[in-house]
């Protein structure tokens, strides 16, 4: 008996699981059938006309008086009527109930991405609180270099836990995409980018402006919308990051101009590679 409860107790997971795909499937197939089933009562329904003309002529050639022919006539679409439900009826039915269903699928989506970012939300919050601890705890400059995994010495990046000496180029790329998902390397591998570094820096700051600018008129800027002005492919966290004004400070910086976290720059100093952080607010659906 424990085993057939357990089976059937799992099932029923399964079943809400996967519910919005089940219930999906089942309305594409259900509007297809419903489209079929219509298809099939139309071919019938010139007889159905047929017979309520007949019965038309036959109660302009009997009824006697106005009164009786207007029941009559009333019998007659009334019989025209039920037959129309009979015939369309279960298209109908069908199509209905498998809208109704793809509108149930919508509905338990969206009601699980709006329970995701709350919970990301909440997760957001309370890490923000830890490193606010932490760098109460033990200094801002020293909890960035926890937070990034690295560490400087003597004007080099090393990474936090690794080996001694300066990172090579992948070796920072590696360290820094680990602990820092939005970051990017504006280098050669980008199709905007250019050996002259100040064309370089004048194109980022205009996109930055850019960027602000549709922000403050329309009021919302995702994170891939960004990466798509500077020429870096999207991401999945790019779809659902990004800054809502209102939300802060009301500014979207990507090359340090305000007060930002941590000095990327200072990584590759004789490059002309421009390490980019994004400030953005975090998950923004529930913000818009």
């Amino acid at each position: 008996m424990s085993a057939i409860t357990q089976f059937f107790g799992r099932s029923s997971l399964q079943v809400q699981k996967w519910s919005p795909e089940i219930l999906t499937g089942v309305g594409i197939v259900g509007v297809v059938t419903s489209g079929v089933l219509a298809a099939r009562a139309t071919l019938k329904l010139d007889a159905v006309i047929g017979k309520l003309e007949i019965e038309k002529d036959r109660i302009n050639d009997e009824a006697q008086t106005k009164d009786e022919h207007q029941k009559l006539m009333f019998k007659a679409y009334r019989s025209f009527t039920f037959d129309l439900i009979k015939l369309y009826g279960p298209s109908v039915t069908l199509g209905g109930a498998s809208i109704a269903a793809l509108v149930s699928s919508q509905g338990i989506m969206r009601k699980r991405n709006v329970a995701y970012a709350a919970a990301y939300k909440g997760l957001e919050q309370a890490y923000n609180n830890y490193r606010k601890r932490v760098q109460d705890e033990v200094g801002e400059e020293k909890e960035r270099e926890i937070y990034l995994g690295l560490r400087v010495q003597d004007t080099e990046y090393t990474e936090y836990d690794g080996e001694d000496g300066p990172l090579t180029k992948d070796g920072m790329l590696d360290a820094v995409r680990k602990n820092r998902p939005y970051a990017r390397l504006f280098d050669n591998t980008n199709k905007n980018w250019s050996d002259n570094l100040d064309y370089d820096r004048m194109f980022l700051q205009s996109q930055q402006n850019y960027a602000n600018d549709l922000l403050h008129s329309r009021g919302h800027v995702f994170l891939n919308e960004v990466y798509d002005m500077l020429g870096f492919e999207r991401s999945k966290e790019g779809a659902v990051v990004g800054w809502v004004k209102g939300n802060g400070d009301d500014v979207i910086d990507f090359l340090g101009l305000g007060n930002r976290e941590f000095d990327f720059t200072r990584a590759f100093e004789n490059d002309d590679d421009i390490w980019l952080d994004f400030n953005v607010d975090g998950t923004i659906w529930d913000k818009i």
